[in-house]
């Protein structure tokens, strides 16, 4: 009897260990339609291992094209048409990097937890953080994907969701990596930080239709300002004279401005020919 409980707890220690040791990335994912998944693991996923119904093609980089995938390979980005409503990825440690290529780059979170563009960086520009609405000399913009909507520019302060899978436009080839530090944020408390502009996001939100495309627009403002109030506080207020028009999206510049920015979609799969589509606003 003792040597049964003492082979027991043995057994309960040993999953507790190999638990830990391993993580689980849940998905969710619109079946039945095509949705863009990003595998942050170094450990190669077996087709076997996630319920798809239809079509996985890996995203190729060096080529710009799609390709026929037999695993979801560590730190690559994939289309697939799911069976259920999530997809579980699994593996031990993270890939500490992604290298973009010229074009167009399958990219997502190094993590299982949500990160914003402030927690990556770019490290041959001096590991200085990705910027929304793109960084100057390095990449213009990065698109996610809603199944139901189509591609759409990644809104400011909008995380990239561990497991999905997010374009990035670059202009050149470069390494994202993790920065050891949290998201920079906009201070707004004394005279230094009065003037200082942030791209609103808010319930206001909506979708707005846009050559057959969908940019994120504010219906009553787009730009929030560091503004000194009566009672001698600052807060970040709106600005209603700093609006971006229908169509266009706030975003923020390489200098901490603000900037309307079109939406320019990145390639979509062609089901005919698996190439994919240049889609130009």
């Amino acid at each position: 009897m003792r040597m049964n409980f003492i082979f027991l707890i043995s057994f309960l220690l040993l999953f507790v260990v190999v638990s830990a040791q391993g993580k689980t990335i849940s998905i969710s994912v619109v079946p039945d339609k095509y949705n863009l998944v990003f595998n942050p693991f170094k450990d190669n996923t077996p087709l076997s291992a996630i319920e798809y119904k239809d079509v996985v093609y890996q995203w190729n980089p060096d080529v710009q094209s799609w390709a026929d995938a037999d695993s979801l390979q560590d730190g690559q980005g994939f289309i697939l048409i799911p069976a259920k409503t999530s997809l579980s990825l699994k593996g031990g440690a993270f890939v500490p990097v992604i290298q973009v290529k010229k074009g167009y780059t399958l990219i997502g979170a190094l993590s299982d937890k949500p990160q914003f563009l402030n927690d990556l960086v770019i490290v041959e520009n001096g590991n200085k953080p990705l910027m929304y609405g793109g960084t100057p000399g390095f990449y213009n913009t990065i698109y996610k994907y809603d199944p139901n909507l189509g591609y759409m520019d990644l809104d400011y302060n909008e995380p990239l969701t561990p497991g999905n899978g997010y374009f990035i436009e670059a202009t050149v080839p470069f390494t994202v990596t993790l920065k050891s530090t949290g998201p920079v944020e906009i201070t707004c408390s004394s005279e230094a930080d009065k003037g200082k502009q942030k791209c609103a996001v808010s319930e206001k939100d909506y979708k707005e239709p846009y050559n057959n495309q969908y940019a994120t627009v504010s219906k009553e403002h787009d730009v929030l300002v560091c503004t000194k109030k009566s009672d001698g506080t600052f807060d970040l207020v709106p600005e209603p004279t700093k609006k971006c028009p229908v169509g266009q999206a706030c975003r923020t510049s390489a200098d901490g401005a603000v900037i309307c920015k079109d939406a320019l979609p990145p390639p979509v799969l062609d089901t005919t020919t698996k190439k994919p589509v240049w889609e130009r606003t």
